[in-house]
């Protein structure tokens, strides 16, 4: 009599011949694995991400719109003279 492979069987032969090797990718492997350009890039990425940081911490709502205007501006609106307020 045959015996029955069981599903469990099965599944682990499945698994053993569609398995892939892994390999372990360091740090330095990525940062140097696009080559020139891709160090170029990463350069790039860093700055612009320090260049971001550096901006929201500087940019003040005081600098964008001072109180001065501000208050001239609800002055106009008040009135309406929206053509002055533009």
């Amino acid at each position: 009599m045959r015996k029955m492979i069981t599903p469990l069987c099965l599944f682990a032969l499945a698994m053993t011949c569609t398995a892939t090797p892994v390999y372990a990718v360091g740090p330095m492997t990525l940062l140097t694995g696009g080559g020139a350009i891709g160090i170029v890039i990463w350069i790039m990425s860093v700055l612009g991400l320090a260049l971001m940081i550096e901006h929201f911490i500087n940019v003040r709502r005081e600098k964008l719109a001072p109180p001065d205007l501000i208050d001239e501006i609800e002055q106009l609106f008040s009135e309406e003279q929206y053509q002055e307020a533009l």
